[in-house]
This record gives C-alpha cells, structure tokens and sequence, in this order.
C-alpha cells in the first residue's frame, strides 16, 4: 500500500521534470538557429571593438612610461 502511495506522490514531480527537460532541449535547439547565430556574431563583433578600444587606450596611456 505505502509503495504505490509512494509512486503517485513522485509522479507529478517526475511530469514536470520531463517538462522541463524538452524545454531545455527545444532551447538549445533554438540557439542553433541562424536568427541566434547572427544575433551571437554581433556580440562577438561587439567585443573585439572593445577589445581594440581598451587596448589603445592602454598603450596610449602607457606610451613613454613603460617600453
């Protein structure tokens, strides 16, 4: 008798983890998308400006103080 109220108090908790787990995978599937990949390629253009930025002004800044 407990094993099997055992077994129906664990069934809601096991649905929603399997809910949750395709969720996940619908989005990772989504990140394979090109509107993502696009959206990810301006992120990264994004951060090599800035990294061009920072190290200008580093060696601007630098420029006379250290060889």
């Amino acid at each position: 008798m407990e094993g099997a109220g055992v077994a129906l108090a664990i069934l809601p908790f096991l649905l929603n983890q399997l809910d949750n787990y395709v969720q996940g995978l619908e989005t990772l599937k989504g990140f394979r998308a090109k509107r993502y990949r696009r959206e990810q390629d301006g992120y990264l253009s994004g951060l090599w400006t800035q990294q061009a930025i920072f190290v200008n002004t580093l060696e601007r800044s630098l420029d006379g103080v250290v060889d």
